[in-house]
């Protein structure tokens, strides 16, 4: 009993180091993350440290992350190590470009570059609301913004409406 029980306790131990260093790596490129320091965020992905789909911050994959700082050329990035973008995750990174779109309008750029990687404006998140939907019933708190506002409703629905359910199929994606 004696020579069973020291492998599996043995095996325990290993396992349970192997956990707290992923934990170890995920803390790691949430701080590099949050820093803007995305070249360690890389290494960490391309070493096998974390999966590019990490959901360390709050929840979020790395990709909204990227989003939120308009930074079209980590996103990219993110989408050649294989980022999600449709996946059950409260906020979808395609609804996170289109707040950013609303609020600044600065990123029209990363919209298109999600909907041609194949994000579907369709696709529900956790709670069963898909971006598009978040963008018909979207209205800015400021009345001196509803313009400005409608017209980007407008375009983003325009555009969206034009992806039909399940997103473009692009080369390689799953049949």
């Amino acid at each position: 009993m004696k020579k069973l029980i020291m492998p599996v306790v043995a095996l325990l131990l290993i396992v349970q180091n192997s956990y707290l260093l992923a934990g170890d790596y995920a803390r790691q490129a949430k701080v590099a993350a949050h820093a803007n320091q995305w070249e360690a965020v890389y290494k960490l992905i391309d070493d096998g440290k974390i999966d590019v789909n990490e959901r360390s911050l709050g929840g979020l994959p790395l990709i909204a992350r990227a989003i939120e700082l308009n930074n079209l050329g980590v996103v990219q990035e993110l989408l050649k190590r294989g980022a999600e973008l449709n996946t059950q995750v409260w906020e979808l990174p395609l609804k996170t470009a289109s707040m950013r779109y609303f609020s600044l309008g600065d990123n029209m750029p990363t919209i298109e570059l999600l909907l041609q990687s194949g994000a579907d404006p369709h696709f529900p998140n956790t709670l069963g609301v898909s971006t598009l939907d978040y963008v018909n019933d979207h209205s800015p708190w400021d009345p001196a913004e509803q313009a400005t506002h409608s017209a980007r409703k407008q375009e983003l629905i325009k555009l969206f409406e034009q992806i039909p359910p399940a997103g473009i199929h692009i080369k390689g994606s799953e049949e």
